[in-house]
């Protein structure tokens, strides 16, 4: 959902990850990061929590802001 916020009708393209990746790679990642967190927390995935998915967002969000 911040992705569509951001970029609108775009980041709902099949390669926007690919495409934010070619602006800037921090992004990409954090863009396939968070989608990936938000697949993982869908109704009917034996994957992460709803916490879970937060913390890993966030963790996505400190890597980027961090330069590393």
């Amino acid at each position: 959902m911040a992705m569509e916020r951001l970029f609108g009708a775009l980041a709902g393209s099949p390669d926007f990850h690919e495409a934010a990746g070619r602006a800037d790679m921090r992004l990409g990642a954090w863009c396939w990061l968070a989608d990936e967190a938000a697949r993982m927390a869908s109704p009917g995935s034996d994957g992460l929590d709803d916490q879970a998915c937060l913390m890993t967002a966030l963790l996505g969000l400190y890597y980027l802001g961090s330069g590393v």
